[in-house]
């Protein structure tokens, strides 16, 4: 993903997406991948210092064009992919925005701590800002190049959670999660805490790297079938709730940017 952000900062197009994509296949999965670099961090920075403009109508042309330039390059692909998952990193700088402006929903993984309860309703209220923005910069330049940002969020994923009896959370964390829903945020099918996974060799038998998490479901536990079933549970809510949004996910591209709050 540096390389399609890069060229932006010499004012020129990103390369086509699929230039960019790496095929990966494991004994457990095959997908797709565009691939993150630690270098998008100066990027990004350098890319909101190129926002600025002497004139209202030229800082809301070079956020456009910047923000819009992910969703126009995904257009292509919608004939290829059912879906698209886009993860972002815990902050709200342009890369970010680009993703939420290229999605139709957003879901927010977090713990259920304080600060991180306060994170999730924080996002709630920057992408609403968001949306009123971009909204005025299109109203103002009248053009008609650029979709309104409809991107829409689908609810809270809690993640790490402690469970005491069965299924049964710890109180304080359950609090948390009521305090959620009273702000009127969806839950999904939470995810347990569980060192162990992270303890895993992340090599498959040919010795190639693979994520945590397929490098721990090899291994045929109870604790792991546990884990199975939730991460199951929660895809299997994830995908009804984008067609009971009337979305089926098996017709059509559905970009979902995921801000992810530590």
């Amino acid at each position: 993903m540096r390389n399609f952000y890069e060229p932006l900062l010499l004012g020129e197009n990103p390369p086509d997406l699929t230039s960019l994509i790496i095929h990966r296949k494991t004994e457990q999965a095959e997908f797709d991948l565009l691939s993150s670099h630690l270098d998008l961090i100066d990027i990004d920075v350098q890319l909101a210092g190129l926002l600025q403009g002497g004139t209202y109508e030229i800082l809301a042309a070079n956020s456009l064009k910047n923000v819009s330039c992910l969703s126009k390059s995904l257009l292509p692909l919608s004939n290829k992919y059912d879906l698209v998952l886009i993860d972002c990193p815990p902050n709200f700088n342009l890369t970010v925005k680009s993703a939420l402006f290229a999605s139709d929903y957003y879901i927010i993984p977090t713990k259920l701590d304080y600060f991180s309860t306060l994170g999730v309703m924080t996002v709630r209220e920057n992408i609403k800002s968001f949306k009123n923005v971009y909204s005025e910069y299109m109203n103002r330049l009248k053009n008609s190049d650029y979709n309104p940002l409809a991107v829409h969020l689908l609810g809270v994923v809690p993640m790490m959670v402690n469970v005491i009896k069965g299924t049964e959370l710890q109180n304080i964390q359950k609090e948390y999660m009521n305090k959620l829903r009273e702000k009127n945020f969806y839950i999904f099918q939470y995810v347990r805490n569980n060192n162990e996974m992270f303890g895993t060799e992340l090599k498959d038998k040919k010795g190639h790297i693979v994520s945590a998490v397929i490098a721990y479901f090899r291994k045929d536990k109870k604790t792991k079938e546990i884990v199975k079933a939730e991460l199951r549970q929660l895809c299997e809510e994830f995908l009804n709730m984008l067609e009971f949004n009337g979305l089926p996910s098996h017709q059509l591209i559905l970009k979902i940017g995921m801000p992810v709050m530590l």
